[in-house]
């Protein structure tokens, strides 16, 4: 059968791997990853017959999580990779850096936020993401104590602002998680505005979930290419609870986007919906399965990425990390910003502890923020400190 190459007569068809929902640090599934593939029902179903027939499936139905336990079931991952080749998208997300970004846009985002080009500019919210999952990543206890009263707070909410709100700890031997730790108390009313209200209902239930986030970036992404999308799910608690997002875009015509010309990218914010976004069960969707294939055989690549051996898994990220049209959302990275030994990472640990000790000392953080900032890069540049590569800078 031939593959129907016009994209406007095709569904788009979504599932994920590794759904924990808010609990970002579910030590079972670190990785989560969501597909979407153009396809209709009729060559769908024909691509799900036909690998199941070749590759002896049980069940009559595709399942990544099982097929991914054996090299049989992985070839035929493989195929269905081939088959679709140019047809799919993927997000892949390392839950612990998505959760430490989350933690820099509810917990520092707010205080910083009439004058946060600033702090994007020079990259401060990579500084901050990057060391904290950098933390997380090498099990620091103190780490893990933030984000644990971090999701008790996201999850349940709090009424009013409390003492014992991320409380500075007397003994935090990590310098860099002290003052973060310092950053969040003392700004933690800004924080409790921004979120009053919203936690604990609805889409709100849902906060820490990165679910919406990768559907809305992949329709996005489809948008693009297709003037009307039709789109099918699956059956998903934290996309039911945020259809009025996407509700909004049927038909929405005009095409926004923002761009953020320090990454050369270009981030879609409409597109054009032919119906609210369809929930379904994969077992009456071929469409669904072979999202299901796609998003599982990622959640396998990138666990197995450091395998050089894993030629499946080496295939696969080599592909998506080459063609920029495939891969949606990628969070995770190497903590590059994170290093001090380059002179950006040093110059935003110095505007941290500059920005903490003007809380210790009552003042506003944004008052006079751009010259000091200038100031201390002037002082760097005067007197770097060893190790510091300030060309970077």
């Amino acid at each position: 059968m031939q593959l129907n190459n016009d994209l406007n007569n095709l569904q788009i068809y979504c599932d994920e791997s590794g759904f924990t929902g808010n609990k970002l640090l579910d030590v079972d599934q670190p990785i989560f990853t969501f597909a979407s593939v153009a396809s209709n029902e009729e060559e769908a179903k024909f691509i799900v017959e036909k690998i199941i027939k070749d590759y002896g499936i049980q069940n009559g139905e595709i399942k990544s999580g099982n097929l991914v336990k054996s090299q049989k079931g992985l070839r035929a991952l493989d195929e269905v990779l081939e088959i679709l080749d140019e047809r799919y998208k993927i997000c892949i997300c390392d839950k612990k850096y998505a959760i430490a970004g989350k933690f820099f846009e509810y917990i520092f985002e707010p205080a910083l936020a009439k004058k946060n080009s600033i702090f994007y500019g020079i990259n401060f919210h990579r500084f901050i993401t990057d060391y904290l999952h950098l933390k997380l990543v090498t099990q620091d206890k103190s780490a893990e104590v933030i984000f644990e009263e971090f999701y008790k707070i996201m999850k349940q909410g709090v009424d009013t602002p409390t003492d014992s709100l991320f409380q500075i700890a007397s003994n935090q031997s990590d310098p860099v998680l002290n003052q973060i730790l310092k950053f969040a108390h003392y700004n933690k009313d800004s924080f409790l505005y921004e979120m009053d209200g919203y936690l604990g209902d609805g889409a709100g239930k849902w906060i820490l979930d990165i679910t919406t986030t990768c559907l809305f970036s992949s329709l996005g992404k489809w948008g693009q290419k297709i003037d009307i999308l039709d789109v099918y799910c699956d059956s998903s608690k934290p996309l039911n609870a945020n259809q009025e997002i996407f509700n909004s875009m049927i038909g929405r015509t005009e095409k926004k986007s923002q761009i953020h010309e320090q990454m050369n990218l270009e981030q879609p914010l409409t597109f054009n919906l032919k119906q609210p976004v369809q929930m379904v069960d994969s077992k009456n969707f071929y469409g669904i399965q072979l999202a299901d294939a796609i998003a599982g055989s990622f959640n396998y690549a990138y666990k197995n990425i450091k395998d050089e051996k894993n030629q499946l898994a080496q295939k696969w990220m080599n592909k998506i990390f080459r063609d920029e049209s495939i891969l949606v959302t990628f969070l995770g990275g190497d903590y590059e910003y994170a290093n001090i030994e380059k002179a950006g990472a040093m110059l935003n640990w110095l505007i941290l502890n500059h920005i903490v000790q003007k809380c210790d000392d009552g003042l506003s953080i944004l008052d006079n923020i751009s010259d000091e900032i200038l100031s201390l890069r002037q002082l760097m540049l005067l007197n770097p400190p060893p190790n510091v590569k300030v060309w970077n800078i």
